[in-house]
């Protein structure tokens, strides 16, 4: 289901290295990061945020996340060398965040 306080850019996925990324902008920064947060820590592997091409955060890091949702197109990375876990990953944000396939 598409969530309507957020907005994402295209996804693309390096499929060497287990690389998945896509562009997400927080429209309700809170409410809506926190979620995120919450998401990201369902994972194993590592998440980050890449802010204005020059910061990384990490996405499991509410602190972190807070400090830049608002008013930034942020790059959401996860590195992952299994395979579920990076198709659960990327199911689960194409159903929050209308992901769109490149």
């Amino acid at each position: 289901m598409h969530n309507p306080l957020l907005s994402s850019g295209l996804i693309y996925i390096k499929l060497k290295g287990g690389i998945f990324k896509m562009k997400i902008t927080f429209n309700d920064s809170i409410t809506r990061a926190e979620e995120f947060v919450k998401t990201c820590n369902g994972y194993d592997s590592p998440i980050d945020l890449i802010v204005d091409n020059h910061y990384i955060v990490d996405a499991k890091s509410a602190m972190g996340v807070y400090a830049y949702a608002a008013g930034h197109t942020l790059e959401v990375e996860m590195t992952s060398h299994n395979p579920n876990e990076l198709n659960r990953f990327i199911d689960e944000m194409r159903e929050k965040y209308e992901v769109k396939r490149n």
